[in-house]
């Protein structure tokens, strides 16, 4: 098999698995998202961590920013790497031989 053929083949692996995690995370959360659509402000308002210290509060919306941003970076990235196509797959290889 040629590098060209490994590579679509890899690629069309890789896209398969992305499609069919997407697929299983929409089921998983779909009763869920509907519950949060038709939440009262009451099942809101339970949601709502139930903190009287400002400093433990100060801390836990600083965790929230913390993991938001390394979220978007980790969101940001994967756009990244799917926009570079090809090149990423070659990139992927040359990891992947050196491990």
């Amino acid at each position: 098999m040629s590098d060209s053929n490994r590579e679509n083949d890899l690629r069309s692996q890789l896209e398969n698995a992305s499609n069919e995690a997407e697929q299983e995370a929409n089921t998983l959360h779909a009763a869920e998202i509907e519950k949060l659509k038709t939440a009262t402000t009451a099942d809101l308002e339970a949601l709502r961590p139930k903190v009287t210290d400002p400093a433990v509060l100060d801390q836990l919306i600083s965790v929230v920013k913390s993991a938001t941003a390394q979220n978007e970076n980790i969101a940001e990235l994967k756009s990244h790497l799917e926009k570079l196509g090809s090149s990423s797959m070659q990139v992927i290889k040359q990891i992947a031989a050196l491990l």
